[in-house]
């Protein structure tokens, strides 16, 4: 089997998709289920903000929430090869809200056609028992480039 066609040449296309789900996320409530939402941005080849969308917040659903419909969809106009993605998940709170992980994923490497992937949260800020760093979990995702009619 080939490998997917990607966004492999300069230009402006759209880079769209939505959240599928989170498994196996920290544990940041005590006392209840955690409120997950997941914040999504587009970054220029700069490292500039161009784009946020947000997700609905998943109330109680604890540490691994599936997002449906149009609750996290995206869908970033302009972008360029160079720039990325971030996903950005978090614990809704009376307080601050919890960062939980993140992924980022550059655009060059998201393919012409809708895929599924799913990528790694990375690992806690703070050493736990034995001074590890446990897993923050995965988030899964499909996404795809919308070429421009000028962009080839």
């Amino acid at each position: 089997q080939s490998p997917p066609v990607t966004a492999a040449h300069s230009g402006m296309a759209s880079v769209v998709g939505r959240v599928l789900n989170c498994r196996g996320l920290p544990n940041k409530d005590l006392f209840n289920k955690e409120d997950p939402y997941v914040v999504m941005e587009y970054y220029d080849e700069h490292g500039e903000k161009r784009g946020e969308a947000r997700s609905a917040v998943k109330s109680k659903c604890g540490q691994n929430p599936d997002f449906n419909g149009d609750e996290a969809v995206f869908n970033f106009a302009d972008a360029r090869l160079g720039g990325f993605v971030r996903f950005t998940v978090w614990d809704k709170d009376l307080g601050p809200d919890d960062w939980m992980g993140q992924a980022t994923v550059p655009v060059s490497v998201v393919p012409f056609q809708e895929t599924t992937f799913t990528f790694s949260l990375g690992a806690s800020r703070r050493k736990r028992l034995l001074l590890k760093k446990t897993p923050n979990g995965t988030i899964t995702v499909t996404m795809s480039v919308h070429n421009h009619h000028n962009w080839l």
